[in-house]
This record gives C-alpha cells, structure tokens and sequence, in this order.
C-alpha cells in the first residue's frame, strides 16, 4: 500500500467525489440507420436533415 493511500485510510487526507469529465453516450439506432441510408445515397442531404432535427 502506498503512503498517499494510506493518509487517505485513516482520513488524514480527505478526498470528495470523483467525478468524470468524460461522458459516454449512446447512439441510438435510428440516427445511425439515417446516417448509413445517407452514407449510402438512398436518402438526400435534405431528407437526412429534416430526418435528423425532428
């Protein structure tokens, strides 16, 4: 065990939440249906927009 770790233990060093500035998120499957029908010509620059911001 390090030094560090051990003044964490026995609260000589306090440490608040940790929280991550990093945030994952999922992509849902409609929006990568939309992009893959873009990517591959099926649906116009317009239609993919309008598909997009609805």
């Amino acid at each position: 065990m390090g030094a560090i770790t051990h003044l964490i233990e026995i609260d000589v060093i306090v440490v608040g939440d940790i929280q991550s500035e990093h945030t994952s998120y999922a992509i849902p499957e409609w929006i990568k249906t939309n992009v893959k029908w873009w990517a591959d010509g099926i649906t116009t620059d317009a239609e993919f927009v309008g598909a997009i911001t609805h």
